[in-house]
C-alpha cells in the first residue's frame, strides 16, 4: 500500500503546481482506489505532459524544439556523417554565429515581453534558456569526450567523412584550417615538437564551456528582443485620436 501511495504521488509531481492544486487530491483519490496498470500509467503521464505543455513558457518549447534539433545533428553527425560545408555539421558547429538563431532569439524574447509586460530582464533570460536547452547535446559531447567514450575525427575542407563502420563512436569535427599538434615523444632526448600529419581535434573542456560561454550573448538578444516588444506595445497603448484632432480645431472655429 505503501508503495502504491508513493507512485501515486510521484505521478501527480509530474502535472504543473497549479494544476495540482486544484485537481490534485481528485486525481489522487482515484488512483488510489484502483489497481495502477500499465494503461493507467500511460494515461496520467499522456496527461501530465499536455498539461505542461499548456502552460509551458515559449522559451521552454523553442528550447526544448532546438534541444532535439541539435541532437538529432550529433547523432547523425556519428552515425553518418555529412561532407565538409553541409547544413547539419555548420548548423552544429556555428549554431551560435547563425542569423536565423540570433532572429529567434529576438523573437522569442519580443514574445516573452508581449506576453507577460514584464521587464527586460524577463525577455533576456527567456534567451538564455533556449541557448542552454540547444547547448546542451554540445555539452554532453564534451563530457563524452573528457570522458574518453567519444572520439574525434578532425577533417579538412577537402577531406572526405568515414562511416560509421569505420570510425565507430566518434565525431566528426570539421575544420577550414588544419593545424597540427605539440606533442611529447616518448625519447628523453627529443624535445616539444610539432608533428605536421596530426591534427588538433577540440578541447574536451572547451566544448563543454562553449555554450555556457555564449549565454551572455543570448541575454543581450532576449533583451533586445524585449525592448522592441516594449516599443510595440506603447505604440498600440497611444491614442491616435489625440494626435490629429488637435491640428482640425482651427478650422472648427
Amino acid at each position: 500500500m505503501k508503495t502504491h501511495h508513493w507512485m501515486v504521488t510521484a505521478l501527480l509531481r509530474l502535472y504543473p503546481t497549479a494544476w495540482r492544486r486544484e485537481y490534485g487530491p481528485e486525481l489522487t483519490g482515484m488512483l488510489l482506489v484502483r489497481p495502477l496498470t500499465a494503461g493507467i500509467v500511460g494515461d496520467v503521464l499522456r496527461s501530465a505532459l499536455w498539461q505542461r505543455l499548456r502552460v509551458a513558457e515559449p522559451s521552454t518549447l523553442v528550447g526544448l524544439a532546438m534541444l532535439l534539433v541539435m541532437l538529432n545533428g550529433f547523432v547523425w553527425n556519428i552515425v553518418a556523417p555529412s561532407p565538409y560545408g553541409g547544413e547539419a555539421s555548420m548548423l552544429l558547429q556555428n549554431l551560435w554565429g547563425s542569423n536565423l538563431y540570433v532572429l529567434l532569439l529576438v523573437g522569442c524574447g519580443l514574445w516573452t515581453h508581449l506576453r507577460h509586460r514584464g521587464k527586460l530582464d524577463q525577455s533576456g533570460l527567456a534567451a538564455v534558456k533556449i541557448s542552454f536547452l540547444a547547448g546542451i547535446p554540445l555539452m554532453l559531447a564534451g563530457i563524452l569526450m573528457w570522458l574518453g567514450i567519444l572520439g574525434v575525427i578532425v577533417l579538412g575542407p577537402r577531406d572526405t567523412p568515414t562511416t560509421f563502420h569505420e570510425h565507430g563512436f566518434t565525431y566528426t569535427y570539421y575544420d577550414a584550417q588544419i593545424r597540427s599538434c605539440w606533442i611529447r615523444v616518448s625519447e628523453p632526448t627529443i624535445q616539444l615538437q610539432a608533428i605536421q600529419s596530426t591534427t588538433c581535434p577540440p578541447a574536451p573542456l572547451g566544448v563543454m564551456l562553449s555554450p555556457l560561454s555564449r549565454l551572455p550573448a543570448s541575454w543581450l538578444w532576449g533583451a533586445l528582443g524585449g525592448l522592441l516588444g516594449r516599443w510595440i506595445g506603447r505604440s498600440r497603448r497611444r491614442p491616435l485620436v489625440t494626435s490629429w484632432i488637435p491640428r482640425l480645431l482651427p478650422y472648427w472655429r
